[in-house]
């Protein structure tokens, strides 16, 4: 979603796109609109990755 959010944010600012744009992936369909202070993403949320860390 962050790196589909990017892609949208970076269009509507050259003017390629509208102001706010559907995004369809493999993930699902993600709504990106900007706001004044940020992006807000509205869509499914699913579980892709799970992993652990060990920090010594």
């Amino acid at each position: 979603g962050s790196g589909a959010a990017a892609v949208a944010v970076l269009a509507q600012r050259a003017g390629w796109v509208a102001p706010e744009v559907v995004v369809v992936s493999k993930g699902g369909t993600l709504q990106v609109r900007p706001q004044p202070d940020g992006v807000v993403l509205t869509g499914q949320a699913s579980h892709v990755f799970r992993g652990e860390v060990y920090v010594p």
